[in-house]
């Protein structure tokens, strides 16, 4: 296992959401840095950064708490595929775009999540440089759909 999944399996993630892309309908605030947005199916994306294990790790990698829910009525068929999609795929769905560099992620940890029918992970990112960036969601298994979120680099820091 390299130094990046050291880092990053460990950590505790936040996540601050945004509406799709191309439109600003956001919601609500949660608490300091957390947003709620509705995706392009009706689900709901809570994203918040938060900071790494220490200084260097901080440094090297941009580490979010995702929180995926479906659309109210939306039921996820409870299947091996969506399991599998949910617990590992989900991961190349995944996008930050940071200046002129579109990233995947370094890790994707699925974690418990506190309702059925929600999907919670950590999700750590190389930090390429400073400056705003914006998150990617292209969902089209677990009801969510499409969702951007943009941070200012102070959110980030």
């Amino acid at each position: 296992m390299d130094m990046k999944c050291i880092y990053g399996l460990g950590i505790m993630v936040c996540l601050l959401s945004c509406s799709p892309a191309g439109s600003n309908r956001k919601e609500s605030t949660l608490s300091t840095g957390t947003h709620s947005v509705t995706s392009s199916l009706g689900g709901k994306v809570l994203l918040k950064p938060y900071a790494g294990p220490d200084s260097i790790a901080q440094q090297q990698f941009l580490y979010f708490h995702l929180s995926l829910i479906p659309a109210a009525g939306v039921e996820i068929q409870k299947s091996k595929e969506n399991n599998y999609y949910a617990d590992f795929e989900i991961q190349q769905h995944l996008q930050l775009m940071q200046g002129a560099d579109t990233l995947s992620p370094v890790i994707c940890q699925r974690v418990p999540a506190l309702h059925a029918n929600q999907f919670e992970y950590e999700v750590v990112f190389d930090r390429m440089a400073k400056g705003p960036a914006t998150f990617l969601l292209q969902d089209d298994k677990l009801g969510i759909g499409i969702a951007a979120i943009s941070f200012t680099e102070t959110e980030l820091n």
